[in-house]
């Protein structure tokens, strides 16, 4: 979009808004990132899905997505982990707990 109707509508302002409404700290960061869209079924997908969202938060006083702790490091380390093990022939989990090579465990 035009970056002069962006500052007509004080868009910046909107957005300002927003992230300090966002209870999620990786909202926040989406919040930084969103751009209107001009394709029809993109918004009203997304109208749908806030929509969604204002129903819930009627129904049970309180908003689907509260403030939760931002896990994308602790998700990012257990995926390097998991990838690691494949990568070395490790598979699935014994009932003793440690790994095994191969593509079933040992003694079974």
């Amino acid at each position: 979009m035009d970056k002069r109707v962006l500052k007509t509508l004080e868009y910046d302002k909107i957005l300002s808004m927003l992230k300090d409404r966002s209870s999620c700290c990786v909202s926040r960061e989406l919040v930084e990132s969103m751009e209107p869209s001009g394709d029809f079924d993109e918004v009203e997908r997304e109208l749908k899905l806030t929509a969604e969202a204002e129903t819930l938060f009627y129904r049970t006083g309180r908003s689907p997505v509260d403030d939760f702790p931002d896990m994308r490091h602790c998700l990012e380390r257990t995926h390097a982990a998991l990838f690691n093990r494949r990568a070395f022939g490790y598979s699935k989990l014994p009932e003793g707990g440690a790994y095994s090579k191969g593509n079933a465990c040992k003694g079974k």
